[in-house]
């Protein structure tokens, strides 16, 4: 248990009809046991907590934290005793359905532990942490649309990049690619350097150009494609040049207006990505104003176009294409 946690629920511990004497002594050995978790010590952290229960056994926070002692310490058994009885003393409190579900887990008896995270769901349905609990529960059981069901309410409450990873998987089972590639996508927004998630996007692509354009002798240039008129397999294949290169900026431009042309799921997401990296380019600004209108992102599309009307005001006439970027500008606010 993090110490910052404990902390919290130290600060929510009731009061007790003890003397003021015996509730400070109780208090500094809660505390002992908190500095003992964070360091690692459970054998000294179980005593404490032992000690504060002959006191007070029906504290909720102790008898989580003694679960989870418990836990670390190999004894699934002595969780699932305390958590239970955590549940016990405050059957309102999705904290202790939590504590519960994780020692039952622990303790490999994975279908209690998916009854029981359903009702602290039902005490705590935004909980980041019962979310996730009740995603991993549905997984181990092989129940995809519970896990997928989950892992939406979570990433709507806290997106993560492991959350919306497992959500490309789960489509790609489901053999739904463009999802897949869309939470794919999302988790590069969440962190943009990380090599698994930008491996990830490349294989979902890669696959994506397999399906589209399965000729043999090599991938043609994105950039000819384009200039063919062919936008959606140069759409994949000015995606891939990204992949290996983001920095090339005249690839990031070409992608979203082929994206655009061909109303492609991915158009908005790709502005995402574009605009993490290029903010204050215009031939990007533009290309995103007409992703985000493709994709029906009318706010997106009129701040980007806004941006990008700044952009070349600044620049003036010494852009050589400015304007048919200005050209492309008044047709999607003509939208």
């Amino acid at each position: 248990m993090r110490l910052a946690v404990a902390l919290l629920l130290l600060a929510a511990m009731p009061a007790s009809a003890q003397s003021r004497a015996d509730a400070a002594e109780a208090e500094g050995r809660f505390v002992r046991a908190l500095t003992a978790v964070a360091i690692e010590d459970f054998e000294t952290a179980r005593r404490s907590l032992d000690a504060v229960l002959e006191a007070a056994p029906g504290d909720v926070t102790v008898l989580t934290l003694r679960a989870e002692v418990a836990t670390a310490m190999d004894a699934p058994a002595d969780a699932v005793f305390f958590a239970r009885r955590a549940t016990e003393a405050a059957p309102d409190r999705a904290e202790a359905w939590l504590a519960f579900a994780t020692a039952l887990r622990d303790a490999r008896q994975p279908a209690e532990a998916a009854s029981v995270i359903d009702r602290a769901r039902t005490l705590s349905p935004a909980d980041p942490d019962v979310l996730a609990l009740s995603a991993d529960l549905a997984a181990e059981r092989g129940d995809a649309a519970a896990e997928r069901d989950a892992l939406a309410a979570l990433v709507r409450e806290g997106d993560t990049v492991a959350a919306r990873l497992r959500l490309s998987v789960l489509a790609e089972q489901q053999g739904d690619a463009d999802d897949a590639l869309a939470q794919a996508q999302a988790a590069v927004r969440l962190a943009p350097n990380d090599p698994a998630v930008r491996r990830r996007v490349a294989e979902l692509r890669g696959g994506a150009r397999s399906a589209a354009s399965p000729t043999p002798g090599g991938e043609a240039d994105g950039s000819a494609l384009f200039a063919a008129g062919q936008f959606a397999e140069a759409a994949d294949a000015l995606l891939a040049e990204i992949d290996d290169d983001p920095r090339q900026i005249d690839r990031w431009a070409l992608a979203l207006q082929a994206l655009a042309q061909t109303a492609d799921p991915r158009a908005g997401a790709t502005a995402d990505d574009a605009l993490l990296l290029f903010a204050s380019v215009p031939s990007v600004l533009v290309g995103a104003a007409e992703a985000y209108a493709a994709a029906g992102r009318t706010d997106d599309a009129l701040a980007a176009a806004q941006r990008a009307a700044d952009a070349l005001d600044l620049l003036g006439d010494d852009l050589p294409d400015a304007p048919a970027l200005r050209a492309r500008l008044d047709a999607v606010l003509s939208r």
